[in-house]
């Protein structure tokens, strides 16, 4: 996954995707390549961004993680898991690829959770929300001018 995208472009990709239901097929076409060439200047690509929907669906689903046993994965680190995980899906933009691929072996997780992999979560979770308050702050800032 990329570096997550300025609220500048987030606004602007917005309101660009809002052009592709015009009833004109000249601004559909402008809407699309303004939209395509926005996600390649910040290095994303529509791939990226339909892994971003699937992530955000994934934790809208609240899936059960499978660990069920006792000891390092008690039903109370599991609950944490859980919503851990669903936090991080939430905010997956803010995740690398290794980040992702381990949130996402953590949603699947049958075996006992340890204290390292909980940790990780942890501190997953609060880099994803520092990255959202300041996405936050800078939105804010922004519209303050």
């Amino acid at each position: 996954m990329p570096n997550p995208l300025p609220n500048e472009a987030l606004n602007k990709l917005g309101k660009v995707l809002g052009l592709l239901g015009s009833d004109h097929s000249g601004e559909q076409a402008a809407a699309a390549t303004t939209a395509t060439r926005l996600l390649r200047s910040h290095g994303w690509t529509w791939a990226d961004i339909t892994a971003v929907i699937a992530d955000l669906e994934a934790a809208a689903t609240n899936a059960p993680i499978a660990n069920t046993q006792p000891g390092a994965g008690a039903a109370s680190d599991l609950a944490e898991v859980h919503s851990l995980v669903a936090e991080c899906l939430q905010r997956a933009w803010a995740l690398d690829q290794w980040q992702r691929d381990f949130v996402h072996s953590m949603r699947s997780w049958d075996g006992p959770v340890t204290p390292k992999q909980l940790q990780k979560l942890r501190d997953l979770a609060a880099n994803v929300r520092r990255a959202s308050a300041a996405h936050v702050d800078e939105t804010t800032a922004k519209t303050a001018l």
